[in-house]
């Protein structure tokens, strides 16, 4: 090799090495710097937000466990007076004794409020396939207008709304 490209290659390897050397003390980051306030802010806030989001999921924890346990006690037939946490008489057993089917489950019923809407053919077709039993889940429709081709599809239902 001669003299020249020795020379040149050195240059080239100190040149290198004085950049990656600079790179790194440059973007290196220091111990010292602050975090912005207005970043600081916003953590706060959204720690406060997730705080609060806990605490209602926390008593909507609370009420469900205090539904199942009124669920269990009435198919378990406790079904006399209950008294809530505030000492109030509880009317949620005789409001589902009142929403019974003759086979004694549950009635939930579907309301669907059609007006001026022939497309609640749709609607009606999907709800009558997917339900499981027609006395469990009455469809009640709703007409709140007299468009006369809306009455012919729901009356074209009969018995089965």
């Amino acid at each position: 090799m001669t003299k020249r490209r020795r020379i040149v290659l050195w240059g080239a390897i100190v040149f290198l090495a004085w950049n990656i050397l600079t790179f790194f003390v440059v973007h290196r980051p220091s111990s010292d710097q602050q975090v912005p306030s207005d970043l600081l802010k916003k953590l706060e806030s959204l720690q406060s937000e997730v705080q609060r989001q806990m605490n209602n999921n926390e008593a909507l924890l609370r009420d469900l466990k205090q539904q199942k346990d009124l669920l269990n006690r009435y198919r378990n037939g406790d079904n006399g007076a209950q008294m809530d946490q505030g000492g109030r008489h509880n009317n949620s057993v005789r409001i589902t004794q009142r929403l019974q089917s003759p086979a004694g489950d549950v009635v939930i019923p579907v309301l669907v409020i059609a007006c001026n809407r022939p497309t609640v053919r749709r609607s009606l077709d999907l709800l009558v396939k997917h339900r499981p039993s027609e006395h469990q889940f009455p469809i009640i429709v709703s007409q709140d207008c007299g468009h006369q081709e809306t009455s012919g599809v729901i009356k074209s239902y009969g018995d089965k709304i």
